[in-house]
């Protein structure tokens, strides 16, 4: 592992896989990029964000969890969407983490509704 990651908070899962604290500036970028590449995208895509963390290992109590870095996801997506407005790409926050059955209904219920809406544009 590089140095400069040793420093972050990190969760060892086996000799092979330790979970690395991303910062609040590289989930900035991710959140871009995200926006990037969802941008043309010919229906509405709905971006759902989990606030109390994108990782079991990162949710409240969790030895990763930094909501103040998470939220960097969405405010890269967000800076990215004022420079480049789009209707069609809608985000929302649900006050879950990523592993909650709350959380995985709301996924449910926006495929449904995105995949009827695009059935009916068909």
């Amino acid at each position: 592992m590089a140095p400069e990651l040793k420093q972050r908070p990190l969760m060892r899962h086996n000799p092979l896989h330790t979970h690395v604290r991303s910062t609040r500036d590289e989930l900035a970028e991710m959140g871009r990029l995200v926006g990037e590449r969802l941008y043309n995208y010919p229906i509405q895509v709905r971006i759902l964000i989990p606030e109390k963390g994108f990782t079991e290992t990162g949710r409240p109590g969790g030895p990763i969890y930094d909501p103040e870095s998470d939220r960097g996801f969405r405010e890269g997506l967000e800076a990215f969407l004022v420079d480049e407005p789009n209707p069609n790409l809608v985000i929302e926050t649900y006050p879950w983490n990523i592993n909650e059955p709350e959380f995985a209904a709301a996924v449910v219920d926006a495929m449904k509704t995105v995949e009827k809406d695009e059935h009916e544009q068909l």
